[in-house]
This record gives C-alpha cells, sequence and structure tokens, in this order.
C-alpha cells in the first residue's frame, strides 16, 4: 500500500514563532519548529509533509502573538499553503 504525502506550508508567520503539529487527539508529535527561519523578516514560512487524509491538530506559538490551535485539520491530498495573520496580544 503507497500511502502519498502531501505538504502543508504555514506562510506570513512572524518572527520567532514555534509551530507544532500532532495526530489529532495526542501528544505524538509529527512535526515542528522551534522558530521558523524560512522567507524573510516577519514572513517566515514552515513546511511540513504526512499522508493525505490523516487528521492533525497544530498550534502556531509566538510569545507576542496569540497562540493560535487547530483541531482536527485533516491533510489535504493536495500541496497547500495556508496564510496567517497572527494578532499581537495586547497581554503579553
Amino acid at each position: 500500500v503507497v500511502s502519498a504525502e502531501t505538504t502543508v506550508t504555514f506562510d506570513k508567520l512572524k518572527d520567532n514563532t514555534e509551530v507544532r503539529v500532532f495526530l489529532a487527539g495526542t501528544t505524538t508529535e509529527i512535526a515542528g519548529i522551534e522558530n521558523a527561519t524560512a522567507g524573510t523578516a516577519d514572513n517566515r514560512s514552515f513546511a511540513w509533509s504526512y499522508a493525505a487524509t490523516t487528521s492533525v491538530d497544530y498550534q502556531i506559538i509566538n510569545t507576542s502573538y496569540v497562540i493560535v490551535r487547530v483541531e482536527g485539520f485533516t491533510v489535504p491530498a493536495d500541496n497547500t499553503t495556508i496564510d496567517f495573520q497572527q494578532r499581537f496580544d495586547l497581554n503579553s
């Protein structure tokens, strides 16, 4: 059985953004980075690949911005880019 992997790219991340991707409902990390550095200042990206139709949870973390957490995201069949607009956290 061949399982096709597709690439998901998180784009337009601010500097010093951490990314974590887990199998849905678990603590099993399948991708992540401490500090997304690809790209240019305040326009960073992080790409990861996994089997299409897999359900994952992911977090976009930056101490100056509101944490983004998405649960139950299904890895699409085609390569996909997700643009983020991180909102400044007034409590940080």
